[in-house]
């Protein structure tokens, strides 16, 4: 008798800490999105300050923040170690877990400088369409929000303008980025 008493009293505290270490996790996860996405926005709004041909803007700083999200691998071994019962967290687990393995191999120091020279070129070139000539930032918004179909399509069409120009150039950071994740399949701490 006096054994089950003291295996119900651990199974009533090792269940007591698994609760804390799961609330714990998910609590760490909500700061980790919540800065995240303070992050992504600043990122896209440097894009298109680079894409409106702002010489000046640089996303590199951001970048390597986004990437300091994703360093903390006891976090990310803690993460999917962990279950959840709301399907919705588990959710949220799945998708910081597969953002965190893509950003761990595409984001590349060498990469990064090639990916910003090739966007500082698009910013610096002028579409043509119709009789006007617009970047590649003005370019989206015609796409996206003309009210006139004829000039959306212009608009779409004309972003192939950019690919004798980048188009090579444009193909090299794929493949590297292709090659780099087979060699580091074995490295990425996770296996999704």
């Amino acid at each position: 008798m006096k054994s089950v008493g003291i295996f119900l009293l651990l199974l009533v505290m090792v269940s007591s800490a698994v609760a804390q270490s799961k609330e714990a996790t998910a609590a760490q996860l909500d700061g980790k999105e919540r800065q995240l996405e303070d992050l992504y926005a600043d990122y896209w709004r440097t894009e298109y300050k680079k894409a409106l041909g702002d010489q000046q803007a640089s996303s590199s700083s951001t970048e390597e923040r986004i990437r300091g999200v994703f360093k903390d691998e006891g976090f990310l071994v803690s993460l999917k170690n962990t279950s959840f019962r709301d399907s919705l967290l588990n959710r949220r687990r799945d998708l910081f877990l597969h953002e965190a393995v893509f950003t761990i191999i595409t984001t590349d120091a060498k990469l990064n400088a090639l990916e910003e020279s090739i966007t500082r070129e698009e910013g610096n070139f002028r579409y043509k369409i119709g009789d006007k000539q617009d970047t590649r930032a003005e370019l989206g918004n015609l796409v996206a929000s003309s009210p006139d179909r004829r000039t959306r399509e212009q608009a779409w069409r004309a972003r192939a303008q950019i690919a004798p120009l980048n188009g090579a150039r444009s193909c090299f950071p794929l493949l590297l980025v292709e090659c780099e994740s087979q060699e580091q399949q074995f490295l990425v701490p996770l296996d999704l």
